[in-house]
């Protein structure tokens, strides 16, 4: 499963990312950031590139 977590570099939006990772079902978390260098151990999303902003999104099964 692929799941996709606005805000990631957030309070909320890293606890998020931070629980999903340690899940040990093989999900694939993708942060979406404001800047990618902000993502710490998931792919990273970069909300600033309008032109492809669902780039890591791709396949992807579920966003919060």
């Amino acid at each position: 499963m692929k799941i996709g977590a606005s805000g990631a570099s957030g309070h909320l939006g890293r606890a998020v990312v931070s629980e999903l990772l340690q899940r040990p079902d093989g999900r694939e978390v993708v942060a979406i950031v404001r800047q990618p260098t902000d993502a710490r151990r998931a792919s990273a999303g970069d909300v600033g590139q309008y032109s492809r902003p669902h780039t890591g999104l791709v396949g992807g099964d579920r966003l919060l």
